[in-house]
């Protein structure tokens, strides 16, 4: 079996500014774990802020309607990437 763990999507600016614990340094944080946890247990780690965050770490606000939820259009865009990346992982 495949096993991968991906990591905590960033969410937009005004979200992590009325919630200091998602802001994105806390939430590499939490991804570094997530990381090791993978590396640990020898599976595999994705991170979908490379493809999602912009240049500050943040969700672009055109991208999320809330500043936490992708809109229903994008998740497309998050489908895409995880299929596209999981195709790397198994070739």
């Amino acid at each position: 079996a495949l096993i991968v763990l991906q990591g905590v999507l960033t969410v937009g600016r005004s979200w992590a500014e009325s919630a200091p614990y998602a802001a994105p340094q806390n939430l590499s944080k939490i991804n570094q774990r997530i990381a090791g946890l993978a590396q640990q247990y020898r599976v595999h780690y994705i991170d979908p802020n490379g493809c999602f965050a912009d240049h500050e770490g943040y969700l672009p606000d055109a991208m999320t309607w809330d500043g936490c939820h992708l809109y229903a259009k994008d998740t497309g865009l998050w489908n895409q990437w995880f299929c596209d990346t999981i195709r790397e992982i198994i070739r």
